[in-house]
């Protein structure tokens, strides 16, 4: 299936890698992003089209390259990102749909990885991001 994927590890790179080498043909567009507290949405989405906004008086996104165009999305440190970059992940996760100005457009989203060093608990008010993936995998500490 189609479905966003979640791992918890303690080593991301791994995470990171396996999404780099199994997205290497052409047609797959790849794109991953560490997310912090300060993550702004301009980071996943694209900036604002500066064009568009003086010419038309609307706001839309340059979306080349970013989240809305990636087959497959790796989110490094998921649960990190602030509320405005969660609550507009939640519709291009679960419905692959992405408000661009008046637009409602169609991602081509196959997978998504999310990786966390930690689980969100119920105070931190994440459960409906947690509930977008639905296979996790909490991945122990390698020894040594």
């Amino acid at each position: 299936t189609s479905s966003p994927v979640i791992s918890f590890s303690f080593f991301i790179f791994s995470t990171s890698s396996f999404t780099t080498t199994t997205t290497t043909e052409e047609r797959h567009r790849y794109f991953e992003c560490l997310m912090t507290q300060f993550s702004t949405p301009e980071e996943l989405f694209g900036p604002p089209s500066l064009q568009t906004l003086k010419r038309e008086d609307r706001l839309v996104r340059n979306i080349e390259g970013y989240a809305p165009q990636a087959n497959c999305l790796c989110l490094d440190e998921i649960f990190r990102a602030n509320s405005a970059v969660l609550n507009a992940l939640l519709t291009l996760l679960n419905e692959r749909k992405f408000r661009n100005g008046i637009d409602m457009l169609q991602v081509p989203r196959v997978c998504a990885v999310g990786a966390s060093n930690e689980a969100p608990t119920p105070r931190d008010g994440l459960g409906a991001l947690f509930d977008r993936f639905l296979f996790r995998c909490h991945v122990q500490p390698l020894e040594g």
